[in-house]
């Protein structure tokens, strides 16, 4: 799925992006997992090739550093239970923390001189990349992009659920229409989602009732 192209979503510089995830399988294409972001851009994936297929990692362009983090046996996520991860980009002192259920995971300033990052475009995913074989095995929901960077206090308080007019917060997807192929964003920026298509055929979204925070 990709967004609509609208303004709220282009050059930034500071960025909080989160979502909380229930991953049941890890990547079989290159042992990737993708959960949002543009390929070769700009992107929070599980896994790659020579990397641990359950740990996280930010997958960009030389101008923002290029991947990271290093590979690390310690930093798994787990199977079949929900996890909230969310990164945060300061792109004025170049640093970068990824977390964990709230906790911090890891943390660099990172190399490059790209300014800002844009994810009005039509490769800008959810729940996989330009590679129909890198999914998301498993479920996601309260997927969010701010245009500040939430502090570890803020991510913590607000796993399970923030105001959509929250300030800064630019979109804001909770996948619980239950039906159909269309995802809302609940801000008032309209950067809804559809589901892209598989060949010429769309492949539907799954919509599986859950309750989160209850593990």
């Amino acid at each position: 799925v990709n967004p609509s192209g609208a303004t709220t979503l282009a050059n930034l510089n500071k960025i909080t992006m989160e979502a909380l995830i229930r991953p049941h399988e890890w990547g079989t294409e290159a042992g990737i997992s993708t959960v949002m972001g543009v390929e070769g851009y700009f992107l929070i994936r599980i896994g790659d090739s020579g990397f641990p297929p359950e740990q996280i990692q930010i997958a960009k362009g030389s101008g923002y550093g290029g991947n990271w983090p290093p590979a690390d046996e310690s930093k798994k996520l787990k199977k079949d239970i929900w996890q909230h991860i969310a990164l945060t980009v300061d792109l004025t002192s170049r640093e970068m923390v990824i977390y964990v259920d709230g906790k911090v995971q890891s943390r660099a300033n990172q190399s490059g001189t790209s300014s800002t990052v844009s994810f009005n475009r039509a490769d800008f995913y959810i729940g996989k990349s330009w590679n129909d074989g890198r999914p998301l095995r498993g479920e996601i929901c309260e997927a969010r992009i701010w245009n500040t960077v939430r502090s570890q206090d803020e991510i913590n308080s607000s796993k399970y659920y923030v105001a959509s007019d929250t300030p800064g917060l630019v979109a804001h997807w909770k996948f619980d229409e239950g039906n159909g192929n269309d995802v809302y964003d609940y801000t008032e920026n309209g950067n809804h989602l559809t589901v892209g298509l598989t060949g010429t055929a769309i492949n539907p979204i799954t919509w599986i009732p859950v309750e989160v925070g209850m593990e």
